[in-house]
């Protein structure tokens, strides 16, 4: 399922945020590190919301994403939830392994032990 608000940005420090406006414990019925599959005014990511207590989250916003949006008081932003976070880095220039292992030898020497 899809949500979609309005999202205030707000700063934490040097961190930036987007408020989710709603109680995401009732509304998405999930607690904890959220991870969730972010777009925010065209820019899609990926992250774990986080608490901040009583079914309040933030969605974290990386310097990059932030140099993306344009300067505004609100929003348009959507997630889902996920499973789990990908692992793949889509900015990486490897489409295939650098290098692969053929074989592994294990070579002990004289008295040596396996502790």
């Amino acid at each position: 399922m899809r949500y979609k608000f309005e999202g205030k940005c707000t700063q934490e420090g040097n961190r930036h945020f987007i408020e989710i406006p709603f109680n995401v414990w009732e509304v998405c019925e999930q607690k904890g590190n959220i991870p969730v599959e972010v777009t925010i005014e065209q820019i899609s990511f990926e992250c774990k919301l986080i608490p901040k207590g009583q079914g309040g989250y933030y969605i974290p916003l990386t310097k990059k994403n932030l140099t993306q949006l344009p300067e505004k008081n609100s929003y348009s932003t959507t997630f889902s939830i996920l499973n789990q976070l990908s692992r793949i880095n889509h900015d990486s220039p490897y489409s295939t392994p650098i290098r692969t292992i053929d074989s592994i030898k294990l070579v002990l020497q004289p008295d040596d032990g396996l502790c």
